[in-house]
């Protein structure tokens, strides 16, 4: 099933009726209810191997045409220490020398609710804050 089939009658729409033009940034203005955070678990994700080789097909072809790449981990709220989610995509990371800023727990941003529109989703105030936070480490 396509990923994104709750966004199909939104992108329908924004055929048929002029709407703000955000330059592709979907602003998100809920935020997380802190005591139903129970509710909101999010499962472990699975790691599919075909989607891991066409990463490390992307990271050859850029270092090939040596284009420089940064992996980023978005933060998540109350994430926690397991980190074995992310362990083959850095791995890949590693092996190849590219950078990887892990954001899973920023301080700044993940013990927040308010931030977040879900568990995993930043809403437009944490987005906004995250993309300065990028804009900060990227200039390292």
């Amino acid at each position: 099933m396509y990923q994104n089939t709750s966004r199909l009658l939104p992108n329908l729409l924004d055929n048929v009726i002029t709407r703000e033009n955000n330059q592709g940034y979907d602003p998100l203005y809920g935020h997380l209810d802190s005591l139903s955070v129970a509710d909101h678990k999010v499962k472990k994700m699975n790691i599919d191997s075909l989607k891991l080789g066409y990463v490390e097909k992307i990271i050859k072809l850029a270092q090939s045409k040596e284009i420089p790449i940064i992996f980023m981990i978005s933060p998540r709220y109350h994430y926690g220490d397991d980190m074995t989610e992310y362990e083959p995509a850095t791995q890949l990371c590693n092996k190849y020398g590219v950078r990887v800023i892990n954001n899973v727990n920023e301080p700044s941003i993940s013990p927040y609710a308010s931030l977040f529109q879900d568990v995993t989703h930043l809403n437009d105030k944490g987005a906004k804050l995250y993309s300065q936070l990028v804009v900060n480490q990227l200039k390292k």
